[in-house]
């Protein structure tokens, strides 16, 4: 159940068509929705993202999640 995900574009991509999100590996964010902001989870309702374990890093350049409208 639900969608593994090893990419940052892999996570933008399936938190739009999954309802459960498992990462399989760290993930060192860039700039993606604005140039402070690296993942929009827009209008998105019952997300569940599993983190084996795994980090989502930022590098201190980014917030790692912008959450609106969920």
């Amino acid at each position: 159940m639900g969608s593994d995900v090893r990419t940052q574009k892999e996570l933008e991509a399936e938190i739009q068509s999954n309802k459960v999100v498992r990462l399989v590996a760290d993930l060192h964010l860039e700039p993606s929705f604005d140039d402070h902001r690296a993942v929009a989870i827009r209008d998105v309702a019952n997300l569940t993202i599993l983190g084996n374990g795994h980090t989502l890093d930022g590098g201190g350049r980014v917030r790692c999640l912008f959450i609106a409208n969920s």
